[in-house]
Parts: structure tokens; C-alpha cells; sequence
């Protein structure tokens, strides 16, 4: 499958196994292993990106930050964002290993479950209890002609 084509859509309840590891449904994985980017949001959830989709954000940030901001604030923008972020591989098995950080961010622990959420280009996972759909479908689908 073209990564370009990709989208990552539906939901997805999945249990996190004894050593931290969440499985990735295989609809949004291409090949044996792929890496994502996975970065803290607000409570109770975190943001996934794949490697394409991380240029993509780093580009625009450096578009932005190079007319508004002055080189030092640009570099510790970058740094604040991308320290706080943790690579992840999926192994054959489909699954990524989440650090601990980050299970502690979502307030969960091995053997909790997530929610795992497509966004299009992107997906989140969520402390299912924490999720709470952000838009009402029916008022997105209505816009959209649907």
C-alpha cells in the first residue's frame, strides 16, 4: 500500500499486555514493521504519527517559526516538542511498546485497555474512559453532504 494513500480510520477498543504493549490494528500497519512517532496531548491521550506525517508537521513548524520567531525560540520549540516524544517500532506481531511516561500520561497501566482512534492521517489512543467523541458525527456528516 502507497503510504500516501493511507488512512487511518474506525475505533478500536485493545488491551495493553503485561509489557506494555498495545497492538495496532493491521488496517493501518504497512508491511512487517513500520515506526510512528507517538507524542503526550492532553490528558488521557496521545497522538500517533508515521514517519511521513512527522515531516509533514516539522516542515510546517519551521515554516512558521521561521518568520515569527528568532533561530533560539525556533530550536528550543523544536526540542520541546520532539523530547517529549517517543519513537516506537511494530513488530511483526503488530504491536508497539509504549513507555512507561506515556502509559502514566494516558493514567493507565499494563493490562488497562485503550481506545484507539483514527484520524485520517494520523490516530490517537486514548484511556477509554477518558474519551469522549470531541464533534457530534451527525453534524460533521451533514456539513460535508454525507
Amino acid at each position: 500500500m502507497n503510504p500516501q494513500l493511507r488512512f487511518f480510520t474506525d475505533r478500536f477498543d485493545h488491551g495493553i499486555d503485561s509489557v506494555s504493549r498495545i497492538v495496532i490494528p493491521s488496517d493501518w500497519r504497512i508491511g512487517d514493521t513500520e515506526e510512528f512517532y507517538v507524542f503526550p496531548s492532553e490528558k488521557g491521550r496521545l497522538v500517533v504519527l508515521t514517519k511521513e506525517e512527522l515531516r509533514k508537521k516539522l516542515d510546517e513548524m519551521e515554516k512558521i517559526s521561521s518568520a515569527a520567531v528568532s533561530p533560539r525560540e525556533k530550536n528550543d520549540r523544536m526540542a520541546a516538542l520532539m523530547s517529549n516524544a517517543s519513537t516506537v517500532i511494530c513488530d511483526k506481531q503488530g504491536r508497539i511498546t509504549v513507555k512507561t511516561k506515556l502509559l502514566e500520561h494516558l493514567g493507565l497501566k499494563p493490562k488497562e485497555n485503550v481506545l484507539l482512534v483514527g484520524c485520517g492521517l494520523w490516530f490517537e489512543i486514548w484511556n477509554s474512559g477518558a474519551y469522549q467523541q470531541r464533534t457530534d458525527y451527525d453534524a460533521v456528516r451533514e456539513s460535508l453532504g454525507f
